[in-house]
């Protein structure tokens, strides 16, 4: 009887670390990339000049398939994103600057 106690809680144990696991990884950023990689894909030039949807695809985005036109990306999911939106301007489907921030409303 005291073995068949001693797996039964040793089988609740880790149930319960299971459960914890499942609960800590839900809770992780639906994103892998980091503010750090997206500043340095900026500040290096490393999005000039790709097709929106490849640079989309680096940032981990989903954009609309805008030829000519300002995307705005949102990185609030990111656990820890301190640095706002970025935003890419694009011409012919290529992205042409990417600046933080939302653009201003006089731009178009």
């Amino acid at each position: 009887m005291p073995r068949s106690r001693l797996l039964a809680r040793l089988l609740a144990i880790v149930l319960l670390g299971l459960l914890a696991a499942g609960i800590l990884y839900s809770l992780r950023s639906p994103f892998d990339i980091t503010e750090t990689q997206v500043r340095r894909m900026v500040s290096s030039g490393e999005l000039i000049g790709l097709p929106l949807a490849e640079a989309g695809e680096r940032l981990q985005h989903r954009v609309p398939g805008t030829a000519d036109g300002t995307v705005v990306l949102d990185f609030r999911n990111v656990k820890g994103w301190k640095a706002g939106p970025l935003t890419l301007d694009v011409r012919e489907g290529r992205v042409i600057s990417a600046t933080w921030g939302e653009p201003r409303d006089d731009e178009e």
